[in-house]
């Protein structure tokens, strides 16, 4: 996986990957930047985030089960005192609505993205502990 990453002006940056798209990353105003956009930290944790979620949806779906809203909320404990400033430990949340969903089913797939097909979050745990909890919600017909 090869991405580019090019200065714009200010703390802001450009990122491309292979798809061609591209992400701003900036910094808050009272850091030196603009907010033009997340923080590279910020992107970091909205990556666990999409490849978690992804595996998620891509499993529920497979069980045919129907959701239709999806929110993952990630918390980090972060050692701000001194530099680098590092995470020490994240917490994920996953908040889904759905028709017929059943705990162990939500379970099962936030397990196996966890345990076995989410890459980023492997990564990330080599560096930092990961905990989860989730919360469902079936619509009512």
């Amino acid at each position: 996986m090869d991405i580019k990453v090019n200065w714009l002006n200010n703390m802001t940056f450009e990122g491309y990957g292979k798809t061609g798209t591209n992400i701003l990353m900036d910094t808050p105003v009272d850091k030196g930047g603009e907010d033009k956009g997340p923080t590279p930290k910020e992107i970091y944790l909205m990556s666990v985030a999409g490849c978690t979620g992804m595996d998620v949806i891509s499993i529920l779906k497979k069980k045919r089960l129907t959701v239709t809203g999806f929110e993952i909320e990630v918390f980090a404990d972060e050692i701000i005192d001194t530099h680098p400033h590092i995470f020490t430990k994240i917490k994920i949340h996953y908040s889904i609505i759905g028709k017929d969903l059943t705990e162990p089913a939500i379970k099962q797939a936030i397990d196996l993205s966890q345990n076995k097909y989410c890459g980023v979050s492997e990564m990330m745990r080599k560096a930092f502990e990961i905990e989860y909890t989730f919360e469902f919600n079936n619509e009512k017909e």
